[in-house]
Parts: structure tokens; sequence; C-alpha cells
């Protein structure tokens, strides 16, 4: 058993390094420091010219004490002091770089670290407990790391392929493929935005992600590349699984040993920018391709190798590329842990009142720190919340279990530990001022995410169309025999458009208008016999052809389309539906005037009670080509349809709006439409109809979409959640009813 914590004296106990560290020299913010290597943990650790003297005398029969007076022999006044050196056998101690040669059974970490650091309650633990429990500390659901023999050899002999775009002119090449490309999506930023919501499509999702697989796999490839080119050993690769879906990952540790800041950025880079390249060439793909499902793949894969690269792999907010980059860009290799010691200080600022340690630092840099510290647990709060709801939502029952596994890992055991740390550093002191900021600090939350509006703007795809009124459609069905007008031409109301034919119609007629001959012929014969009752029968059957008659001839007028406005044809190869049969109902051109238009949009349920608020007020259109206009929101149609207003909202027309394939002829969207042709909203929509004046309709065309800004919604957050899972309940049991 381990001598207890409280005999321990830890400046009369010989001191020994841990077999198999390596030193070198390095240079930071211009001053030199001393690099520490772990090689069986593929670990680094970064200290100073005085702390290094101080350790250079662990040799396992030295104690803190001697060595400190050995150091202050060597350094005079720059040697460190006794406080200072407790602190770094404290740091050594729990890093397991020294441990007291004098300790038979090598407790190493947990008591000396209780002794050393009091946050940490003090207690006897074996090193077998510790290696049964550390795997229960290192557990999380949503990041389950599994290290593959021999991959790391797999990709440094697949990385000679991509080698050349690493070296001098493959390096400029791909770098002006990546500013191209650049400037063709910022070009055409309006489509590619419009169209992204295909992307979206769970119909999509399958692809997306064995797309996102593919290029994360190319994503590490380039980062063995530039280690290969720097000489750099990978020394393992493996599969991490961010919530249950595998990615590959490759151990860059020895980039530390590289003593070049700008070797050590370019291989924290190297992914991105293989990945940048590739959504580069998609973007050129996409512009140069007609062919709806080839530009569906580009846009999958510029969202994959573009978007999701620059949000997580570039964000310097997680520990990814984009942290190392920042990191050795400020020349700061423990930012992210300094940052968060800064935020603890504030925290026992707060709650005890203890003063922040000096921070030996500029002041840009220590406000630098300071924000990079609160963005990133603001960031990391972020994503374990979307994670938990991702979670809840993707794996149903079982999702549940692995949300409340990852909140217990990512927020449980922390609250615990700082509730600890907070309780043994609060000994014989107060404990108000603590349960009174942890108070206020509970209501602020809990006001914030229950009761304080979080007001944002409600903005609904919107298009500029023809009142529905201008169509002219047919009154009958028949084939199309004339058409008196082209396309362009001015016309009156009255004038003649087209016509039709149909022979089963006049032949109708005709039968009915001998049929009534007939009848009035009877009906006078029994007139003379003065037969009354048959007179009265004729009376009834005369009076019912002549209604049948007169609503078959009206059907053959109809066959004449004439002019019920004034106003330009509009149609697209009026000529060419010459011969071609038409059914009631079919548009077969439209009359339109400039000076009238109304603007269309779609608003989706969670938005719809906001817009209700506005109707008939004026309301705000937003478009790049022609600016902000106004039109009045005349209605908001009481019921949601997933019918599109115009094709031109699809997002397979390139439209913002996610569509499906309704192939039931009878719910087609125009009656002219046949199976398979009509398309239907993934989501029900309700339709707000907005009409605009006449010297607005004159400026704004006809087809444009635009952004409809309907005022902006004031739910609260837990108003927004409680929306959002009951809208998911709905949408599960319209799956399962549709199953």
């Amino acid at each position: 058993m381990a001598e207890s914590c409280d005999t321990l004296d830890v400046m009369t106990r010989p001191v020994r390094l841990e077999p198999g560290l390596r030193f070198r020299p390095v240079r930071q913010r211009g001053r030199w420091l001393c690099q520490i290597e772990q090689p069986s943990q593929h670990r680094f650790f970064r200290i100073g010219p005085a702390e290094y003297a101080l350790i250079s005398f662990f040799d396992g029969q030295t104690t803190l004490a001697q060595a400190c007076a050995m150091a202050a022999a060597k350094l005079g006044c720059d040697a460190p002091s006794t406080e200072r050196a407790k602190s770094v056998l404290q740091w050594m101690v729990r890093q397991r770089l020294a441990s007291f040669a004098d300790n038979k059974n090598d407790v190493r970490i947990n008591e000396t670290a209780a002794h050393l650091r009091p946050r940490v309650s003090s207690h006897s633990a074996t090193a077998g407990n510790s290696d049964r429990t550390a795997w229960w500390h290192r557990f999380n659901p949503f990041w389950i790391k599994v290290p593959l023999p021999n991959v790391h050899r797999v990709l440094d002999s697949a990385s000679i392929a991509v080698l050349p775009l690493y070296r001098s002119l493959g390096c400029i090449f791909w770098s002006m493929l990546i500013l191209v490309g650049l400037g063709m999506a910022w070009i055409q930023r309006g489509e590619l935005l419009s169209g992204g919501t295909d992307v979206f499509d769970p119909d999509q999702w399958a692809y997306l992600i064995g797309i996102w697989l593919v290029l994360k796999l190319v994503h590490e490839l380039g980062h063995t590349a530039a280690c290969r080119r720097y000489g750099v050993k990978v020394r393992q690769a493996g599969i991490v699984a961010v919530l249950l879906m595998p990615m590959v990952y490759v151990d860059l540790t020895d980039a530390w040993m590289c003593r070049s800041r700008r070797k050590r950025m370019i291989i924290s880079a190297a992914g991105i920018y293989l990945e940048l390249g590739i959504a580069a060439i998609a973007v050129l793909g996409w512009t140069w391709s007609d062919d709806p499902v080839q530009r569906l793949v580009c846009h999958q894969v510029l969202f994959a190798a573009g978007v999701s690269t620059v949000l997580f792999n570039a964000n310097p907010l997680m520990r990814f590329d984009g942290y190392y980059l920042l990191a050795d860009a400020f020349d700061f290799p423990n930012l992210y842990s300094v940052a968060q010691q800064r935020v603890a200080s504030v925290m026992r600022w707060l709650l005890l009142g203890q003063r922040p340690p000096d921070f030996d630092e500029p002041w840009w840099r220590r406000w630098a720190i300071d924000a990079y510290g609160w963005a990133s647990l603001f960031w990391k709060g972020i994503i374990a919340v979307t994670l938990v709801i991702a979670a809840a939502w993707m794996f149903q029952g079982a999702g549940v279990l692995i949300a409340i596994l990852g909140i217990t890992q990512w927020v449980g055991r922390p609250l615990v530990a700082a509730f600890k740390t907070m309780k043994q550093e609060s000994a014989g002191t107060s404990m108000l001022r603590p349960a009174f900021v942890t108070f206020v600090g509970v209501g602020l939350i809990t006001g914030i995410v229950f009761w304080m509006p979080f007001p944002t703007r409600l903005a609904a795809p919107a298009v500029v169309r023809f009142p529905p009124e201008c169509s002219v459609r047919c009154g009958v069905d028949g084939f199309v025999t004339a058409v008196f007008v082209r396309e362009g031409q001015w016309v009156s109301p009255g004038d003649v458009l087209a016509s039709l034919e149909n022979d089963a119609l006049r032949i109708e007629l005709a039968d009915v208008e001998i049929q009534l001959q007939q009848i009035e012929q009877q009906q006078l014969t029994a007139i003379h016999q003065l037969d009354a009752a048959a007179d009265q029968i004729f009376q009834q059957r005369r009076a019912s052809l002549i209604s049948r008659r007169d609503h078959l001839a009206e059907q053959v007028d109809r066959m004449r389309l004439v002019a019920h406005r004034p106003g330009r044809v509009e149609a697209r190869g009026l000529q060419e539906r010459l011969g071609t049969y038409v059914q009631k109902g079919d548009s077969l051109m439209k009359i339109v005037d400039d000076g009238h238009k109304e603007v269309v949009a779609l608003v989706d349920q969670a938005g719809i009670r906001t817009a209700r608020r506005f109707e008939g007020d004026a309301t705000i259109f937003a478009s790049e080509a022609v600016g902000n206009f106004t039109g009045k929101l005349e209605r908001i149609e009481p019921q949601a349809t997933d019918r599109l207003p115009t094709p031109a909202l699809a997002a397979t027309s390139g439209g913002p709006m996610a569509v499906r394939t309704d192939e039931s002829p009878e719910e087609t969207l125009e009656p002219n439409e046949g199976p398979g042709e009509s398309i239907r909203l993934v989501e029900p929509h309700f339709m707000a109809i907005a009409r605009l004046d006449e010297p607005t309709a004159k400026r704004v065309p006809a087809g444009l979409l635009v952004e409809a800004r309907l005022g902006y919604r004031d739910e609260t957050i837990a108003q927004r959640v409680r929306t959002a899972l009951l809208q998911r309940w709905y949408d599960d049991g319209a799956d399962s009813n549709r199953r």
C-alpha cells in the first residue's frame, strides 16, 4: 500500500525522469525553449530554460531541494523559486514525465497530484484502479477512436499520388485552381445558395455521406503527403466515429519535431488545401454541366469538400486543423489549455473571489486568448447540444441513451469536478457568494431560454408572376385547329385567339337538336289530340333537351378562344400547338400586362403564425438583380399545400425549394401535365400573395426569384425547440403512415 499523501515531503524525496524522454531546443517568439518529447506516448511539451535546468538534475538520487540549490548555484537570480519548483514537479508528475525514485509501488499520479494540487480530493488509489476507470473517463459515445494497424503505412504509400501537389509547381497550379473556383463560386453565389436546399434532401443523404467519407479519406491523404514531404513520420492511423459515422484519422503528433513553424502550418493545412482544390473542380463542373444529376453531384461535393471543411476542419474553435494553424501562427502551442485556464480563473474569481493570477503576455495577446477561451467554450456547447439532438433524432430509442451518455461525459463529469474543486478551495470560507452567483447564473439562463424572445428575421422564398387570371384556358377538350395571334402581340377584349375542334361535341349537339325537333312534333300532335298528360310529358322532355342543347352550344362556342382582357400574348411554342390535343382547363397562353403582377411566397409551418400578423401590411422583397421593393400582402392561403406556384422555385430548376416527383396524374399541378411530370414540395408550405403597384410591377420582371421578409419571429428558445420536436414527431408519424 502506498504511503499516505499527508506524510509526503516532496522536497526531501529523490525524483527521477521517465526513461526515453528526448530534449531539444526550439525557438518561440524570439526566445529559446526546451521541447520534451515522450516517444512512447507521442506527446510533446515545452518548458523554459530555467525549468529545464531544474529538471536536468532529476537523476533518481537528487531531491527537489537539492535540485533547487544546484539550479540556484548555476543560474543565480534566474533560478526558479521553491514554489515554482513544486509547481514544475506537480506538472511533470501529472503528465507522467517524472516520479519519485523511492516509491516502491510506483504510484505517481493520484497521490502526488493530490498532495501537490489541493483542488483535487486527497485519497489513496492503486494504479490498477486508475487503469480500470480510465476507459470510462475517456469514453465518449460521440467520439469513438479506434486505431488500426498498418493503415498509416497504406496511406503513406498512397500519398505518393498527391505528393506533386505539395511541390512548387504543383502548389502553384493547385492554388490557382482554388482561386479560380473561389471566384466562380462568388460570381454564382446566388444560384449556388438557392440550389443548395436539394443537397439536404433526405433522399440524397446516403450519397452525401458516401461522398463525405471519401473526401475525408482524401483529406487525411493530404496530411500524410505533407508529412512525407517534410520527413515527418505518421505513427498511427485509424477510424474515429463521430456520432457512429466513421471517418479516417492520422496521428500528426510528430509534426512538433519540425522546428519550422511554416512547415508545421503546411502540414496542418494540407488536408484543407487538397479538399478546397476538389471543391474548386466541383464548382467548375457545376458551372459547365447541364445535366441535373451531374450538377447535383457537384453540389454535394462542393458542400462536403468546401463548406463542411471550412466550417469544421478550418474552424480554430475546434481542435482540428484550424486550431493548430492558429496556434502556430500565434506561436502559442498550448493555446487551448491556457485559454481554458483563463476561463477557469475568471469563474473562480466570480464564485470564490480569488484574484486571477498574473499573465505575463502583452495586452493584445491576453485579450485574444481570453476571447478565444470563451468562444471555444461557447462553440463546444453548441456542438454538444447539436450532437445530442442529432443522436436523439437519428437513433430514436437508442439515440436517447446515447444522448444521456454524451451529456454525462461532456456536461456531468466537468460539473461534478468543478463542484468538488469549488468545495475544496472554499473550505473554511462562506458559501454565500458561490450560492448567490450560481442562483443568479441559473436564473439568467432560465430566463434567456424560457422567457426572453429570440428575434430572427422570417424570410420566405418567393417568385414574381403574373396573376392566375391572366391565363387563357381551354373551355373544352379538342384539337387546336388554328392560332390567330403570335407571341408578343397586343390584343383587346373579344379578339379571337385560337380555335379548337371537337367532332364528337358537334355531333352530340346535332343529335340533341334532332331529338328536340322530334319532341316538338310529338308535343304538337298531343295538343291536337287534347292529350294533356302526354303534352306535359313532352314539355318536360323538351325543356330538358333545350337545357342540354344550350349547354352543348355554349361548349361549341368555347372552341373559339377569345381575349377576356387587354394585354400582350405570352406563350412558348404557340404555333407548335397546332394539331395537338388539349383538355379542358389547359392553359394555352397568357394575356399579360406588365403593370399587373403579384409575388407568391412560400411560408413554412414554423413561421406561419408570425406571417399572418402582417397580412394586409406592406412587405419587403429582396433581390440582388433589382434591389429591394415592397408589395401589399393581400392574403395567406388558409391551408398548406405541397404544390408549387411555379417550377422556377423547384431545386431541380435552380430554385431554393426541395421537391419530389409525384407520378399520380390526377394530382398534377397543371391539368396538362402527364404522369411523372408533376413535382411536389417535400414539406407543405402556405402560399402568401402580395400585389405590386403599377410602377413596381413594370420595374420587376416576371419569374424573378426574390426573398420575402415577413417580419421577425419572436419565440423563445424553448418554444422553438418544442416546435422543432413536434414537427419532427409529426414528420415521423407521416412517414410511418406512408409506409
